[in-house]
């Protein structure tokens, strides 16, 4: 997806600036090609900036897709467990059905317990979970309180429109 006119050696270093770290798999982009481009400043930084509107651009069309590929994965998991409800509905109990592609046959299944309405005390398992409460750490630092587990940082960002 190309929506702009970009120096081909930025298009070029950016394209083929990455490396995999073995270990973990994660994507490791190694600026000292960019670095060492010779051209002008802002024109330089322009152009990166037109690359991370192409990639974001993309990266949208790819989240849309794999939103439609997830409703069609649904809608043919519901038209099998549709499928699977009538095949169950139609067989008969000990009933073995087989040929060269399938093979049918029914069981009683295992037991389960369905939930119907309000479990009492004794038939409750208690789940706790405990995590930092981030604005609390953050407004203790901001008043001058120190921790070893804890500081405050600003990320800074860059803005592309």
């Amino acid at each position: 997806m190309r929506l702009f006119e970009i120096d081909q050696h930025i298009r070029k270093v950016s394209e083929m600036g990455f490396s995999v770290n073995e270990e973990t798999g994660e994507l490791i982009f190694d600026e000292t090609d960019l670095n060492e481009l010779q051209m002008e400043r802002e024109q330089k930084l322009l152009s990166i900036a037109k690359i991370i509107k192409e990639k974001k651009a993309f990266e949208d069309a790819l989240k849309n897709e794999k939103k439609s590929l997830d409703e069609r994965i649904k809608q043919v998991g519901n038209e099998a467990k549709r499928l699977e409800n009538y095949l169950l509905s139609s067989i008969k109990e000990g009933e073995k059905l087989e040929d060269a592609q399938a093979k049918i046959s029914y069981s009683k299944g295992s037991e389960s317990v369905q939930i119907l309405g309000d479990v009492p005390s004794e038939f409750l398992r208690i789940k706790t979970t405990e995590e930092p409460d981030k604005t609390k750490i953050k407004n203790a630092l901001k008043e001058g309180q120190v921790f070893n587990f804890a500081e405050l940082v600003r990320t800074p960002k860059v803005s592309i429109k």
